[in-house]
């Protein structure tokens, strides 16, 4: 892809590539990452199964999943996640 149309500005990553490595790999190339941490809310607000055990909330320590962590909350980065959200969405129902 590099050679042909250059590399992207912004990547949208799911949280399975949340990993300090690829970040600082893809920063160090000039593309700003916006990996997903972990869930943005406990429960889908259409989910009417009965109320699981509560968890213990999970601990982020390490500062590259803080900072993004907020970065993920703040505009423009957060309407982008959205939008990928909702494309993903958008597919499962089309192939359905």
């Amino acid at each position: 892809m590099e050679g042909r149309i250059g590399l992207p500005r912004t990547v949208l990553a799911d949280t399975g590539f949340a990993s300090r490595k690829a970040v600082e790999t893809l920063q160090a190339r000039g593309v700003d990452p916006l990996v997903a941490i972990g869930r943005p809310m406990d429960r889908r607000s259409y989910d009417f199964r009965p109320e699981p055990p509560p968890n213990e909330p999970r601990r982020i320590t390490e500062r590259w999943r803080l900072d993004m962590k907020t970065r993920l909350q703040k505009d423009p980065a957060k309407a982008l996640v959205a939008l990928a959200y909702n494309c993903r969405r958008i597919a499962r129902l089309t192939a359905a």
